[in-house]
């Protein structure tokens, strides 16, 4: 069993080299793409799909070794709700 981590933060503050150094390590999986944005729980029609299709549209190969899914979406950080 996967657990997941979010990179939430401000436009132009580094999140995409984060992202960058994250992807590199063995046992993280970040979300693909990384442009465009998933914004999965933004998205009102992929959300009400489930998480089924979240891992299958944004981690389509998980690389061996991997504990941990990460997804970086800046978008959350402007939504009141987050």
């Amino acid at each position: 069993m996967y657990k997941y981590f979010f990179i939430v933060g401000a436009q132009r503050s580094g999140t995409t080299f984060l992202y960058t150094l994250l992807d590199k390590h063995p046992q993280i999986q970040m979300a693909r793409p990384v442009r465009p944005e998933p914004k999965f729980f933004l998205k009102e029609e992929e959300y009400t799909l489930g998480t089924d299709f979240y891992n299958k549209t944004y981690y389509p190969e998980i690389k061996e070794g991997a504990l941990w899914l990460g997804e970086k979406s800046t978008g959350y950080y402007e939504t009141p709700q987050v």
